[in-house]
């Protein structure tokens, strides 16, 4: 047989080119019924009769076919082992200290659904020089070349998909990992235990909490860390063009813009930004009607490659990035609603929804598992990011819930639902799952709309087992009528912080999203912000300056 190649792309290419014959291949009661199918005359297209004979000698061979044991092809670290003169490697991949070495390979088959831990579960264990252990999660990838086309990205695909894992050594010396691949209804595969080697660096690992204040953050090397910065939740503020301009929001630029932003934030002494996982700009799971998204349960592997970048695009500006999983409208059917689009709503036509409503969504143990298989392929794809300072779980918490239907003022979900025994559960289990997943140990919150009076105080003072918090830190708005002044506000968040998070309860206090009335505010109103939000932080407890939106 003939097979041929195209290389797409301006890239140059020196390397092997694997090529397998698996992907032709039927399951045996898939060929009886393509036969069947051909012989009533159901194809599309005459089938030579001698070509129907020749397929027909082949039934009684169905089914003796037998699947060769799990194997990975085409493995190789990123970065690469160095290697001798006929190619092969010679010493063990070596990576500096909180730099992240990469793990690459394929399966010898086909995964139904490779975001299901179910049906395919990639570990990797890692042990350090210290004897201390980190499991890793594998997760599946594809990569894409991107064109900047008009004022936005395009992006086409880039090879075949694979299994990845990303390792970030905290501690210098020779690591030992073992590879672990479960298949749904297959023996486990483990290999046999390899190696690598970190060196040393001046990276300053990843953000926590500060172990000297407990009200501020600081990097994992003790240095202290302050965030001062914007939140550029995405491209567009859709919410602000259809509701308060009354117009159709312009095209997004997409990755061109945070180019455009970082570089000035860069070089005006900002090191912090706040990115939202949204439908609009990067979630990976929504709709299957919406462009590059599959519905519940599988991830858009163009938005993850676009978040891959955008972190690439902080790093090397030397800006943390603030990741908001989920913003509330997609989980509200009330306020900035997105429910109707939600894959999990049954309503919601073309996708496998299971809920009725989004209050539903909280409760359901299906929408409780896929969640935090979301969850778990978020940590598994980017928790070994030390650029990634901490996950906020969902934004604007008290606004999740409810109906579009007008309801009185004591039934507003908003007052009856926000603190409710089922949202306080909801938090507390995914913030626990979320904990386990991320073996870095980086800082999560939940966030809460308006200003202090909608924080769920009770969740945001309790302590889990051993005395650990269940918010590592507070996040919460600052919006008020324009007849207020901010400087009003930031005592009145002094004052909270000092009553409801004292003593052991101690822990960084953020403004994430602040700007006037959250309906909009004169210029001169929104200038003067900039100006007081930044100095009354300083001059308070703040865990950083408020993150203009």
């Amino acid at each position: 047989r003939m097979v041929g190649l195209t290389f797409y792309g301006d890239k140059q290419y020196d390397g092997q080119v694997f090529v397998d014959r698996l992907r032709g291949w039927m399951r045996p009661q898939r060929f009886k019924q393509t036969l069947e199918m051909l012989a009533g005359g159901g194809s599309p297209v005459p089938i030579d009769p001698k070509r129907l004979a020749e397929l027909n000698q082949l039934l009684g061979d169905v089914g003796k076919f037998k699947e060769e044991p799990i194997q990975i092809m085409n493995f190789r670290t990123d970065p690469p082992s160095p290697s001798n003169a006929d190619g092969v490697a010679s010493t063990p991949p070596s990576v500096k200290k909180f730099e992240t070495l990469t793990l690459r390979f394929e399966l010898n088959r086909q995964i139904d659904n490779p975001f299901d831990p179910e049906k395919a579960d990639v570990t990797c264990l890692v042990e350090g020089k210290s004897g201390k252990t980190m499991e890793h999660t594998g997760f599946w990838y594809q990569d894409y070349d991107r064109n900047v086309r008009f004022v936005t990205d395009e992006l086409r695909p880039m090879g075949r998909p694979e299994w990845r894992v990303r390792i970030t050594p905290r501690e210098e010396g020779e690591h030992v990992y073992r590879l672990r691949v479960k298949l749904k209804n297959e023996p486990i595969l483990e290999l046999p235990p390899q190696t690598f080697v970190c060196s040393p660096s001046d990276g300053k690992g990843f953000i926590q909490v500060s172990k000297k204040d407990a009200r501020y953050f600081e990097h994992e090397n003790g240095d202290f860390f302050y965030p001062v910065g914007h939140n550029i939740s995405s491209p567009v503020d859709i919410r602000c063009w259809k509701e308060i301009f009354k117009m159709d929001p312009p095209a997004g630029r997409g990755l061109p813009m945070y180019v455009d932003f970082f570089d000035k934030m860069q070089k005006n002494g900002e090191n912090t930004v706040e990115v939202w996982m949204a439908s609009w700009w990067l979630g990976i799971e929504w709709t299957s009607r919406w462009r590059d998204f599959y519905g519940a349960g599988r991830y858009s592997l163009q938005n993850s490659w676009k978040l891959d970048y955008l972190l690439d695009l902080a790093k090397q500006r030397g800006i943390y990035a603030h990741i908001v999983i989920d913003n509330h409208g997609k989980f509200s059917a009330w306020c900035d609603w997105e429910w109707d689009n939600n894959p999990y709503n049954i309503n919601s036509p073309g996708d496998n929804g299971v809920v009725h409503t989004a209050e539903e969504f909280f409760t359901d143990p299906t929408c409780r598992k896929w969640h935090k298989n979301k969850l778990r392929y978020i940590a598994a794809r980017w928790g070994s990011a030390p650029t990634i300072m901490g996950w906020e779980l969902v934004s604007e918490y008290d606004l999740v819930g409810g109906s579009s239907q007008v309801v009185n003022r004591a039934e507003h979900p908003r007052r009856v639902f926000h603190k409710s025994p089922v949202l306080k559960t909801w938090a507390r289990e995914m913030i626990s799952y979320l904990r386990t997943a991320d073996p870095y140990g980086r800082p999560i919150t939940n966030h809460y709309a308006t200003d202090i009076n909608w924080i769920d105080t009770d969740l945001a003072r309790e302590q889990m087992g051993a005395g650990a918090p269940l918010f590592d830190y507070v996040v919460t708005d600052v919006y008020r009528p324009i007849e207020k002044r901010y400087m009003q506000s930031a005592l009145e968040n002094q004052r909270w912080f000092q009553t409801n998070l004292a003593g052991e309860l101690k822990k960084p206090f953020w403004i994430t999203e602040y700007g006037g009335d959250f309906n909009a505010a004169p210029p001169a109103f929104l200038h003067s912000d900039v100006h007081c939000g930044i100095w009354a932080t300083w001059m308070t407890e703040g865990a950083g300056t408020p993150l203009f939106w």
